[in-house]
């Protein structure tokens, strides 16, 4: 029986198949967002593209990143005879949901299987990438979005990374060019520079200050320019304005997050000759260029306006300014939307980077543009696009370390907890707004996970929350893990030594 079961979870529909079951779980019976019909401000600008396409009055070249789900729902409903009525593209868009998590269970599987990420840490994966806001609550609750479409493609995109099939980069390269933007700079840097597996070699103390210093130096540039030459504040509503009394400790736990991105690039082997004449491969640069023209010549025949509403400007400083409101807010945000996952990544951010380190510039540089221009940003599903990277490597990183069962149990109990899937978060009081300006309970339930939006007194919550369970995981990890960890090495080294 027991090899059954070990054999059901090892199957590779198992993910898929109760992913399926969730999500149709909760498109039947979950809460839905209760404004607009469920569509919200950002779901009716989708709507509009698949009713009126390109005589949206929301057509922009913004916007145009973002247009192929509602373009292949327009087409889908068309092709069936269906009319496009709001309802239909609502239905359509929770349809497109459950189809990404549920592609997107396939392909972390898959990507698993080629790591050779064993069974038990297989399961852990799945665990901190589904269990949370971000993909229990939100795809279902939110869905006439793209964030979801996002997540699956940027997965697929991996997949296809370190399989080194660059039809299959090209061809969902070009997918998230009009889905997720980010994820569409992620696939060029992944079509021009090869997967290239690297030993690690520490890099002399001089070079490991210079890249400390060079990512800090990027950080204070963009401050000074930001927020002391420009000074930026927020001008989000209901979005707090920068805390000034605050701001040094702000800036403070920005540099060390920036210095810790630093870490990234500490392998000697990067910029070695052999590595740096590895990784320039002529056919894949020219492949990058062809598919960025391709995507810029299919967008000028399409004659897109320029966006009034969201400048490359505007989205280039948000990230910091929206970071500077209070010092917790990024970390906290992040642990509230995608979950444990954050406290694992903290704790285990040396072996992570390590990880990093030696997978290549592609990986390398893909990880470095997300996280140096949104990793602050507390609107957390920005990075939809790169969390499902961070827990497949962070998995990776310590799939040589020995755990207890104790620390896979926690975990899972922990990550159930946080998700708030068991919630209930339509207990709507319109227009109700706390002392500071934000957002009040019991609309909070649900602005507390949209990051800039979240209220201090819903901060100081989720922060203990935070707290507890990283207290939690240090505890079990130095109880059991950490000293299964050490007796594991100490077995490994004395067997070497006999052998």
């Amino acid at each position: 029986m027991k090899h059954q079961f070990k054999q059901l979870l090892d199957h590779p529909w198992f993910f898929p198949v109760l992913l399926f079951n969730y999500g149709l779980f909760c498109i039947l019976f979950a809460e839905k967002y209760p404004a607009n019909d469920g569509f919200g401000t950002d779901g009716y600008v989708f709507l509009t593209f698949v009713t009126d396409f390109v005589h949206s009055p929301f057509f922009d070249s913004y916007y145009i990143h973002r247009v192929l789900p509602s373009f292949t729902i327009r087409a889908v409903l068309k092709l069936i005879s269906l009319e496009l009525t709001p309802l239909n593209v609502f239905y359509s868009y929770e349809a497109l949901s459950l189809i990404s998590v549920v592609t997107a269970g396939c392909f972390i599987k898959k990507i698993l299987v080629v790591l050779n990420v064993s069974l038990k840490n297989q399961l852990l994966a799945f665990v901190l990438l589904f269990v949370n806001f971000a993909l229990l609550k939100w795809p279902f609750y939110f869905p006439v979005m793209t964030d979801t479409l996002t997540l699956a493609l940027s997965i697929m995109l991996l997949y296809f990374y370190l399989k080194n099939s660059l039809l299959g980069l090209i061809l969902v390269t070009t997918a998230l060019a009009f889905t997720g933007p980010m994820a569409y700079y992620q696939g060029l840097i992944l079509i021009a520079l090869p997967y290239r597996k690297l030993d690690y070699r520490d890099i002399p103390a001089i070079g490991k200050w210079t890249l400390y210093g060079f990512s800090i130096l990027l950080f204070v540039l963009a401050f000074f320019y930001v927020i002391i030459i420009k000074n930026e504040n927020t001008d989000l509503a209901f979005v707090l304005k920068i805390d000034q009394d605050l701001i040094w400790a702000s800036v403070l736990i920005i540099l060390i997050m920036y210095a810790a991105y630093a870490k990234m690039f500490m392998n000697a082997e990067l910029f070695s000759l052999s590595c740096i004449h590895s990784s320039v491969v002529i056919s894949r640069l020219l492949s990058a260029i062809a598919v960025f023209a391709g995507v810029i010549l299919i967008i000028s025949m399409i004659d897109v306006p320029q966006t009034a509403i969201y400048p490359m400007v505007k989205i280039l400083k948000n990230p910091m300014v929206c970071a500077l409101i209070n010092p917790f807010l990024t970390i906290v945000s992040h642990f509230t939307f995608f979950g444990v996952s954050i406290c694992l990544l903290i704790i285990f951010w040396s072996d992570f980077a390590k990880m990093i380190s030696t997978s290549g510039w592609g990986l390398i540089g893909a990880f470095s543009l997300n996280l140096y221009l949104y990793g602050i940003m507390p609107e957390s599903r920005t990075l939809m696009n790169l969390f499902p990277w961070i827990v497949v490597f962070l998995i990776y990183s310590i799939n040589n370390k020995v755990f207890s069962n104790s620390f896979y149990y926690i975990i899972a109990i922990l990550c159930l907890l946080v998700s708030r899937a068991w919630l209930p978060i339509n207990l709507q009081a319109i227009d109700k707004v706390d002392e500071n300006g934000s957002i009040d309970f019991p609309n909070q339930l649900f602005y507390m996970n949209m990051g800039p939006w979240m209220s201090l007194k819903a901060l100081y919550i989720n922060g203990l929350v935070m707290l507890i369970c990283f207290v939690v995981i240090i505890s079990v990890l130095y109880i059991s893990g950490e000293l299964k960890v050490k007796k594991y090495f100490k077995k490994v080294v004395s067997t070497n030594g006999n052998g």
